[in-house]
């Protein structure tokens, strides 16, 4: 049986039904989510903007680019209280609040503080830091190495291994979908000594060249595999991933979360892949900005 996993690549997954698909509804921490839907400039509601106009043209309170003549309408005729139309400044939200759809709002923040504490607007800054997904499961994530800059995390790597059962049956093929929440990048991808021995490595996606695929939902995908044989993965270190905390160069001020898919068909064969249900594997790895918030 042959699934496209990539555009323009086909892998022969035999007697695994179903791997391209996925079936689970993952979940991740509470956070910011940028308001950009049918927007292609302005506020995004957490501190970014959705976009910018090019030339002379001008953001209007609608998200849209247009033409600097065609803003007629003032901030008050819209109601706008904050933030930019057209170029002209609607006001200025007071400290601790964030223009959203040109009204101010509080802005939550958890930096410098510990889970469970206030997040100055009435709820609880969650969730709380985790160095790993779990001991006992067959893929493990945990949090490997950290880099502190000023007292704040920066970045991290996390490795995901392998440890199945004694005896049980080990995959030739893993198709991995992960969720990265919050302010975070990944940055960086490697290959464990597991898949250098097992002569696999992550499929480079041919958009990008990058050894994996950011999918429609945002999800990432890392397809490990080889094109010259069909040898079994043993256990060990299977990858090494490095995550960039905060965005536009600036520090993370809430926690970030990378956590595996729960979704059947991750590895094949289908007796290796029934394996990872012996024990649960997709609570999220947590980094809190604050170095001294690590678990």
């Amino acid at each position: 049986m042959t699934k496209t996993l990539f555009t323009g690549v086909a892998v022969c997954l035999a007697g695994l039904a179903g791997s391209c698909t996925q079936t689970s509804t993952p979940s991740g921490p509470t956070e910011c989510v940028p308001a950009c839907d049918g927007r292609t400039c302005g506020d995004d509601g957490c501190g970014a903007v959705c976009g910018s106009c090019d030339g002379d043209a001008v953001c209007g309170a609608d998200g849209q680019c247009r033409a600097a003549d065609a803003c007629d309408e003032s901030c008050s005729d819209l109601g706008l209280t904050c933030g930019d139309h057209c170029g002209r400044s609607c006001g200025i939200c007071d400290p601790g609040d964030a223009c959203v759809d040109g009204a101010c709002a509080c802005a939550a923040s958890c930096a410098g503080k510990a889970c469970g504490d206030d997040d100055g607007c009435g709820q609880a800054c969650t969730p709380c830091a985790s160095d790993e997904n779990c001991s006992d499961c067959a893929l493990r994530l945990h949090v490997v190495d950290r880099e502190v800059v000023a007292g704040v995390v920066r970045s991290v790597t996390v490795a995901l291994d392998y440890q199945p059962p004694a005896g049980a049956a080990l995959p030739g093929v893993a198709d991995i979908r992960m969720r990265l929440t919050g302010p975070a990048t990944l940055e960086r991808v490697g290959t464990g000594q597991a898949l250098i021995d097992a002569d696999k490595a992550p499929h480079a996606d041919p958009a990008t060249g990058k050894p994996f695929r950011t999918l429609a939902d945002d999800s990432v995908q890392i397809l490990v595999l080889s094109t010259g044989n069909v040898d079994p993965i043993g256990a060990g270190r299977w990858l090494l991933l490095q995550l960039r905390l905060g965005a536009d160069g600036q520090p993370a001020t809430r926690p970030v979360a990378l956590e595996l898919i729960v979704r059947e068909s991750i590895l094949a064969p289908p007796a290796a892949d029934q394996l990872l249900w012996s024990a649960d594997f997709g609570a999220p790895v947590v980094i809190w900005p604050g170095a001294t918030h690590a678990p």
